[in-house]
């Protein structure tokens, strides 16, 4: 049983009023005293201090500061997924700045013999279905998505297509330089323009996402970075 239904299994009658009261009015309570707090429950401060201690604070004010980064946290994790951002983002891809980029990278990839993505994490994964893709149409593509593989030959024939949201995860970065040092021409797509990844670049292709992290777990979409790679893909 978690600690906070031990807690609540030993409060008084008096308490469980002060509990059903907070869960009752959680907007409300973050911003009032304990005084007021009482009246409203018809409670002393001193079941209040009580029932503060019951789970677990030492103080009024610590427990208020704990609920209202408890709520927070809640909230985010309950936010719901931005649907009309993405396809604003989308709908981006047909103006002229993206036309540009696009021409401008899929000339080098014709120019070169070998393509490689290469990603990490989740961008990894969307690295792998590029190759698979650009394979399907003709033109074979490979992928790197093992942060600790080594880059020690030749590469003046290769575009690599690096793929990160941030454009800062270290590991990539290592793999970009790396190639980059041995001659390799680098095509960034990012939701970062101003990262790394995208300054060490030759064409960098930015899509304009706010990037969503939940305790610390990026989940920003990648619908973007799929339909960059398909319109890069494309013959047209």
């Amino acid at each position: 049983m978690l600690e906070k239904e031990k807690a609540i299994e030993k409060l008084n009658e008096k308490e469980i009023k002060v509990y059903q009261y907070i869960l009752a009015h959680s907007l409300e309570f973050p911003f009032m005293t304990i005084r007021e707090l009482a009246d409203k429950v018809q409670v002393s401060t001193t079941v209040i201090l009580n029932y503060v201690k019951k789970m677990g604070y030492k103080s009024f004010k610590e427990f208020k500061l704990a609920y209202r980064l408890q709520e927070r946290k809640s909230r985010e994790s309950k936010r719901i997924y931005d649907d009309k951002q993405v396809i604003g983002a989308l709908i981006q891809l047909d103006n002229e700045y993206y036309q540009e980029k696009l021409h401008l990278a899929k000339v080098m990839i014709g120019n070169h013999n070998n393509l490689i993505f290469t990603g990490v994490g989740n961008s990894g994964l969307i690295g792998a279905y590029g190759a698979r893709i650009f394979s399907s149409a003709g033109k074979y593509a490979n992928v790197i998505n093992d942060p600790f593989m080594r880059i020690n030959a030749s590469m003046e024939d290769t575009v690599i297509i690096a793929l990160s949201i941030s454009g800062k995860t270290p590991e990539l970065l290592r793999i970009v330089e790396s190639c980059k040092t041995f001659g390799a021409c680098i095509i960034s797509i990012t939701a970062n323009m101003k990262s790394p990844l995208a300054l060490m670049s030759d064409i960098s292709i930015p899509y304009f996402l706010k990037i969503d992290n939940i305790d610390q777990i990026d989940l920003t979409s990648q619908i973007l970075a799929v339909a960059i790679i398909e319109r890069l893909a494309r013959n047209d």
